[in-house]
């Protein structure tokens, strides 16, 4: 599938990733299309590296082993994409990957 942007080593953790909500997605040929379209190579793996709950960049850069410097664009892309959410409390800002990205996707497949 040459259509596709992102290789089979970064989609298959990404969806992995999503099937650990309640409600998972199909691995597909359309799945793949849609999340090639929507996330970039870097994207794809950061979210894949997300965990089930909202988490701090210092966080996220732990489990990705991605410079904190060079993650907050990533995120930043992201959270204007809608496929995260950052939200501050106190002096931190959170970051949690949208599980509602994936009931949207799952109507479309």
């Amino acid at each position: 599938m040459g259509h596709l942007s992102l290789s089979k080593e970064v989609l298959i953790p990404l969806i992995d990733r999503l099937n650990k909500y309640p409600i998972g997605l199909y691995d597909n040929e359309k799945l793949r299309e849609i999340l090639s379209l929507i996330f970039d190579e870097k994207e794809a793996y950061v979210a894949s590296k997300f965990p089930l709950t909202e988490a701090t960049i210092n966080e996220i850069s732990s489990y990705s082993k991605i410079p904190e410097k060079e993650l907050k664009p990533i995120l930043d892309r992201m959270a204007d994409k809608g496929l995260v959410m950052d939200f501050t409390c106190g002096e931190e800002v959170f970051y949690l990957l949208l599980p509602g990205f994936i009931g949207l996707w799952n109507l479309l497949l």
